[in-house]
């Protein structure tokens, strides 16, 4: 199956917080997997496959996949965004080359610390959770017009918990 895109680059460079200078693939591929992982264990695969063959097929216009469009626009793509970009901020900090995990370091600039890089990653992260929050609470208030959501006989569950309290491990 071809890989689906549910936001396009371009897209994600004009609504993110970024130098325009940014490797798109770099961009493209951290969006893809903030895609399929995140966006799919809130879906469920069943609900997720359903928006990409939607997509796919270029019907996600049609009049009566107007619910489908709606969850696409106003909480999927704001998932992928806010998702990717946190997972985008460490793949901008560090690449892996031959050589093992280096820090990228531009001819005229300083890469940030790592307690730097944590606190942008941190707000990144909560924002990314804001997003998620709403798409599954509006699932959850609006499930009986997305009957993939509850259907739980392929792949992946749908979240009903979005929030990841995380595990705090002291120094």
């Amino acid at each position: 199956m071809e890989t689906i895109h549910l936001l396009p680059v371009d897209n994600f460079k004009k609504k993110a917080v970024l130098s325009e200078n940014i490797n798109s693939l770099i961009i493209k591929k951290t969006l893809q997997i903030a895609q399929s992982i995140r966006v799919q264990s809130l879906l469920g695969t069943k609900l997720y496959n359903k928006v990409l063959e939607l997509v796919s097929n270029n019907t996600i216009n049609d009049i009566g996949n107007v619910n489908y469009k709606n969850l696409l626009e106003d909480y999927i793509i704001p998932v992928i965004q806010f998702e990717g970009y946190y997972k985008l901020l460490l793949h901008l900090h560090a690449q892996v080359t031959d050589k093992g995990a280096q820090n990228r370091n531009g001819e005229f600039s300083i890469s940030v610390d790592m307690s730097g890089l944590k606190l942008l990653r941190a707000e990144a992260k909560n924002d990314s959770e804001f997003y998620a929050n709403l798409l599954v609470l509006f699932l959850c208030d609006n499930s009986e017009d997305y009957i993939e959501y509850c259907d739980t006989t392929e792949g992946i569950g749908a979240s009903k918990k979005p929030f990841f309290s995380g595990i705090y491990l002291d120094n």
